[in-house]
């Protein structure tokens, strides 16, 4: 994060390519969407923990249990500019949006969270859930080298136009991307 904060910021547009430079903007849908687990919400990556909790020689104590994230990749857009963002090598800080108990909110999707790490469905009045999400719409700022391809999706506009070309993000092992639902951090 020390990293994103002190890189120049750049409107998308102006992101040279090969340039590690910071950039904000809105969260869209490529393709499919995820379902957050726990609320329900469309989004583009979650991030949810089950943790149980146990009152011990009268603390509190919270042992994580099941720990799942998952993204897909997705657009930013700058204005009219648009680049897709490939969360395969990414690292995620994401503010917790939902902080629930066992039975608070008994949606589908939480049982299938469940049986997915073949844990019981039952309510458990010991067990807590967080969800962080990155919405749709929702602004995000990413951290990382742009890298222009070929658009496969759109025509050159003469005979002799070179072909369109547009912004990925993407990350490496070595170097991957930071990606952030608080902009201003």
């Amino acid at each position: 994060m020390r990293r994103q904060r002190l890189a120049r910021r750049y409107a998308l547009a102006e992101l040279p390519e090969h340039t590690a430079g910071r950039v904000v903007g809105i969260a869209q849908a490529l393709g499919d969407t995820l379902i957050a687990p726990i609320t329900g919400r469309a989004c583009v990556y979650y991030e949810v923990y089950e943790m149980r909790v146990a009152n011990r020689n009268k603390r509190r104590a919270e042992a994580r249990v099941l720990h799942e994230r998952r993204g897909v990749p997705f657009l930013l857009l700058d204005g009219e500019v648009r680049a897709i963002v490939d969360p395969c090598h990414a690292e995620f800080v994401v503010d917790v949006d939902a902080d629930t108990a066992s039975g608070t909110f008994d949606v589908p999707s939480r049982a299938v969270l469940l049986a997915r790490h073949r844990q019981p469905s039952a309510h458990y009045k010991t067990r807590r859930y967080e969800e962080a999400v990155i919405a749709v719409g929702e602004t995000i700022a990413v951290f990382g080298t742009a890298v222009l391809e070929l658009d496969p999706e759109a025509a050159p506009s003469g005979y002799r136009d070179e072909l369109p070309r547009r912004i990925r993000l993407s990350g490496s092992q070595r170097l991957p991307l930071l990606i952030s639902d608080n902009p201003s951090r």
